[in-house]
């Protein structure tokens, strides 16, 4: 069953002739098992999209339709609930609570739900179980985005949606990252990483290119030089 399905998505901010698009006419899918990468320049509408696809960002025109709901004919309090079951986020700022221990911050979303999750599990499997009563200032990035990831496996979500995850990360810290986010997609689960590194686009399944808020390219595992060219110079597709 297909786990994202946008059809001719807009997102604009402002009104009249201040009305600027930041996506327009997005069309695309996302299956079970994929880990898609969303690449462009600066002011692209990366970000925009992703928060569309997640529900966070209230849409212009289209429809998109995830994880077996219309999200366009859910309340605010249906949004958050439908999240709250489906969908993980995992971001540049890692968004720890600096007072909780790694352990903490990988129980806290689900004990806010009122849910039980494997915490020391999710901390394992991400292979932090000997620093789960570290604080975050007591972690490198890495670590602490590694905290971030296991706090999303800790909930088994179907959607991850991963904004800039190796941004404020080392290369080989990035790197670790981005393997670990690869191993999560399975036949019930996808990833939608959004990221200015072509690089690290480059081990995605799939890429989508945009260009001033369109698509202009939708392509199965390119190489980070050929990223480069659709990024630099794309044509519409």
């Amino acid at each position: 069953m297909t786990l994202v399905d946008a059809r001719g998505v807009g997102v604009a901010f402002g009104r009249g002739r201040g009305r600027t698009w930041a996506v327009r006419e997005v069309t695309l899918t996302v299956e079970p098992g994929q880990l898609v990468a969303v690449v462009g320049a600066s002011g692209s509408g990366k970000s925009t999209l992703l928060y569309a696809l997640s529900g966070l960002q209230t849409l212009s025109e289209g429809i998109v339709r995830a994880a077996g709901a219309d999200l366009h004919r859910l309340g605010r309090r249906g949004l958050a609930a439908w999240r709250r079951r489906n969908v993980g986020f995992v971001f540049q700022t890692y968004n720890l609570v600096p007072y909780l221990t790694a352990l903490e911050n990988v129980a806290l979303p689900a004990r806010l739900a009122g849910e039980r999750v494997e915490a020391r599990a999710a901390l394992a499997d991400v292979g932090l179980d000997d620093r789960r009563d570290a604080l975050p200032s007591q972690l490198s990035g890495g670590q602490q985005q590694r905290v971030a990831i296991a706090r999303v496996l800790a909930t088994r979500p179907r959607l991850i949606f991963a904004d800039e995850p190796t941004g404020a990360l080392d290369s080989e810290a990035g790197e670790h990252v981005l393997r670990m986010l690869g191993d999560i997609p399975d036949e019930r689960s996808a990833v939608v990483l959004v990221t200015h590194d072509l690089d690290a686009a480059a081990t995605a399944d799939r890429v989508i290119v945009l260009r001033d808020g369109h698509v202009v390219a939708d392509v199965d595992r390119p190489t980070a030089a050929e990223l480069f060219g659709l990024v630099a110079s794309p044509s519409r597709r």
